[in-house]
Formats: structure tokens, C-alpha cells, sequence
């Protein structure tokens, strides 16, 4: 059936193709043309260059769409690609932003704990009167054995904090 399909279209084209006029002058005329066989043979290669050049022309669009339609493509794994990279990269910024946290966090808590340990016990500090390091100025001078005080000095005990500032205490705790 194919063949017997493909033969009749065969002959279709044979037979349009001996009906076409060859236009030997170049323009349309609907009169009757007579020219010698030279001429002939010479319009029925420019017919076939025609021809080709027209089927040219066609294989030269289908060539540009498939050329545009590649184009296309590339365009959209070029997109597909950076869309990856930018998810990539986000991913990694959201995975330094959360290791940047945890480890500021550690350092926190690494920061929270030396406090604790340096710290001396709130307890005995509220109990106190005073900073601290008063304190153990005034434990220090206990231990030391004293030198007679003359009663000007009795009245106003002064001691020094570490740092050498003078303090004045009141004289329920002069010593």
C-alpha cells in the first residue's frame, strides 16, 4: 500500500512538473512562447537552480529554528545551573551562620563557666559590708600583729584596697 502510495505521488509530481511554463523572458506572458532548444535547456537549469536554491533557503530556516531551539536549551540548563549554585550556596551560608552560633554560644557558655569559678561564693559577699577586696585587706592587717595606734588613728581608721586606694571604714570595724 505504501509503495503503490509513494509511485502516485512520484507521477503527480512528473506530471505538474510538465505542465510548469519555464518564463524564458523573464516575465509573465500569457501568450504562446516559442524558443529554441539551447534556450530551453538553459531555462530548465535556471529552473533547476531555482529550485535548489529555494530548497536551500528552507534547509537554511529549519537550520536556524533547531540552532535557536539549542540555544534555548543551553539558556535553561545555564539558568537550571545557577539556580543549583545559588541554592548551594545558600545552603552553605545557613550551615556557617548555624556553626558561627553554636560556636559563639560555646564560647558563651565557656565564658559563663570561667565567671562561675572565679567568682567568689555571693553568699559571703552579701554578707559583707563592703567590696571584697576590703575584706581581705582587713583579714590580712588581722593577722599582722599591730603597732600601738595613737588615738588620732583610732579614731579614723584608714585602710588600703590592693590597688593602694585609700578607705576609710566607720569605726565600728576600725581595728
Amino acid at each position: 500500500m505504501i509503495l503503490g502510495l509513494t509511485a502516485a505521488l512520484r507521477e503527480e509530481k512528473r506530471r505538474r512538473k510538465r505542465g510548469k511554463r519555464l518564463n524564458l523572458l523573464g516575465e509573465e506572458e500569457s501568450g504562446l512562447q516559442c524558443f529554441s532548444p539551447g534556450r530551453v535547456t538553459a531555462a530548465r537549469t535556471w529552473q533547476v537552480e531555482k529550485e535548489e536554491e529555494e530548497q536551500q533557503h528552507r534547509q537554511d530556516i529549519k537550520s536556524r529554528k533547531a540552532l535557536v531551539a539549542f540555544k534555548k536549551l543551553q539558556k535553561e540548563e545555564e539558568k537550571l545551573q545557577k539556580a543549583a549554585v545559588a541554592v548551594e550556596r545558600q545552603r552553605l551560608a545557613v550551615e556557617a551562620k548555624t556553626a558561627k552560633a553554636a560556636l559563639s554560644q560555646a564560647q558563651k557558655e565557656l565564658q559563663e563557666e570561667a565567671k562561675r569559678h572565679k567568682r567568689p561564693d555571693l553568699k559571703l559577699q552579701k554578707r559583707s559590708t563592703g567590696s571584697y577586696k576590703i575584706l581581705k585587706t582587713l583579714i590580712k592587717q588581722a593577722r599582722q600583729p599591730r603597732s600601738p595606734v595613737t588615738a588620732q588613728e583610732e579614731e579614723v581608721a584608714l585602710l588600703a584596697t590592693s590597688k593602694g586606694r585609700r578607705v576609710q571604714l566607720p569605726r565600728q570595724f576600725a581595728i
